[in-house]
């Protein structure tokens, strides 16, 4: 599977927690003081949208499935056997190219 398929809904929920968190003005003064022109960011229209935060994660979670790939054992070891020659020929494990 796909990293992405993993870590990104847990990005996107804690910025989710942190867009919360700026919406009940506990980090207002924090955020002002590192960047003053954070208003003006990228991110700044989905401050305290909860609902876009939920659908993000919800479709990240729905979209691991296309991020699932499923090899038998004799497929694996095909590819594993390919890729080693591969790093042999390159003398990866060496240090030299040829």
């Amino acid at each position: 599977m796909d990293i992405n398929a993993i870590w990104a809904p847990r990005a996107l929920q804690a910025l989710g927690e942190i867009s919360a968190l700026w919406v009940n003005r506990l980090l207002d003064e924090q955020i002002a003081a590192f960047s003053p022109r954070v208003g003006a960011a990228p991110l700044a229209q989905f401050i305290g949208d909860t609902v876009f935060f939920q659908r993000a994660i919800q479709n990240w979670r729905g979209a691991s499935r296309h991020f699932v790939v499923t090899l038998g054992p004799e497929a694996i070891r095909n590819e594993v056997q390919q890729k080693l020659q591969w790093l042999q020929r390159k003398n990866v494990f060496t240090g030299r190219a040829s």
